[in-house]
């Protein structure tokens, strides 16, 4: 996955890679979608799901939100056409990342900084944010470092165990010398990748064409390529993990969010929502009534008014649950916050049996947050 998106803290363009391949439109296209989702909900919908990102992304006060990367418009969402990458956006609508759902769990995408296209302050970069080994391009194809590590074992145990003589050099199909001025004219030895064992054919002509590069005394030298027959070094990416937005007010979460009176956690039948997740679909809720003008011009198929449980002026919004979470097959609109004339928070709510029953109230408030 080939992916570009604006990163401000840094001011340039940065990229993201995983290992499938997507144009940078259709981030930006699924991160659109995701958002008028978000805003516009289909209470019959699972997505937007709610994802936890303490830890893929140390954000610790807001919840987020994922949406399929495959999903670029607002129609046709056939159950099993998710895929398996998803966008990740804040209840602002902001992008936070992608990630790979890869079981039960998700694995954040990378940005890696192309040296070909980065600008050299981003290259310098080393103060908040240092730069961290990714892997090598090789002509536009990317390794990962945790895709060469046992190549590097295998040339290291021969550079150790054996006299690398021209004898020796001769009689090995895998091991290679070469001379070359990229690496200062040093002498470097070399071994394919995805190969893992010196009796074993080369299974393809990638594994010829790029190689990892050792020099005499062990030291990591990088990758090389062959082509039209001549060996070039491969080029270092580099990414850079971003520090965690921060909150710089006690009215506020480290996303922008403002924080509402009254919220705790939330038992609705087996489910438990935090505190934390009630406020941010809070500030979903109320950023969009309030572009709506007024309450009253809400659109009772997407926000319906509280008839079941006899409340003037006010209106449920649904709770998004994870992707991963059991039960999530329910139908969504069980689970609802509700709100008054002026986003006050008055509760949560599940329906059952065509009635709005009131959802435990837990003694878990939403924690203090900001300076």
């Amino acid at each position: 996955m080939k992916i570009r998106r604006q990163y401000t803290n840094f001011g340039a363009t940065t990229t993201l890679f995983t290992y499938a391949l997507a144009i940078p439109d259709t981030v930006e296209d699924a991160r659109i979608c995701a958002c008028n989702n978000l805003l516009h909900p289909d209470w019959s919908s699972r997505f937007p799901a709610t994802l936890d990102g303490s830890e893929l992304y140390k954000i610790k006060d807001t919840t987020l939100f994922t949406w399929p990367l495959a999903w670029e418009s607002n129609r046709n969402f056939e159950k099993g056409s998710e895929g398996i990458q998803r966008v990740v956006i804040d209840s602002t609508c902001k992008l936070i990342g992608v990630v790979d759902k890869i079981g039960d769990s998700y694995k954040k995408c990378l940005q890696v900084l192309d040296p070909r296209t980065s600008p050299p302050l981003i290259l310098d970069l080393s103060l908040g944010n240092p730069l961290k080994h990714y892997g090598f391009d090789c002509n536009r194809y990317k390794f990962v470092d945790e895709k060469l590590h046992a190549a590097y074992i295998y040339l290291h145990q021969h550079l150790e165990n054996h006299d690398i003589s021209d004898h020796y050099l001769a009689t090995q199909k895998l091991l290679k010398r070469h001379k070359l001025q990229e690496f200062g004219g040093k002498t470097v030895f070399s071994w394919p990748i995805g190969v893992n064992g010196e009796n074993q054919s080369f299974r393809n002509s990638k594994s010829k064409r790029y190689r990892v590069v050792l020099d005499l005394s062990g030291n990591h030298r990088g990758m090389i390529y062959s082509f039209k027959g001549i060996w070039k070094p491969c080029l270092k990416l580099q990414y850079i993990e971003p520090e965690p937005p921060r909150s710089l007010s006690k009215y506020e979460t480290s996303v922008g969010e403002a924080i509402f009176e009254n919220i705790s956690a939330f038992r609705c039948e087996d489910y438990i929502y935090t505190a934390i997740t009630i406020n941010s679909h809070m500030q979903i809720a109320c950023s969009q009534f309030k572009k709506l003008g007024h309450l009253g011009s809400t659109n009772k198929l997407h926000y319906p008014s509280s008839l079941h449980i006899k409340l003037k002026s006010t209106w449920f919004w649904p709770l998004r649950r994870p992707e991963l979470s059991v039960g999530q097959d329910r139908n969504v609109k069980q689970h609802s916050i509700l709100l008054g004339r002026n986003c006050e928070f008055l509760g949560a709510y599940y329906l059952t049996n065509a009635n709005q029953l009131a959802c435990q109230k837990l003694p878990t408030p939403m924690p203090l947050i900001g300076l």
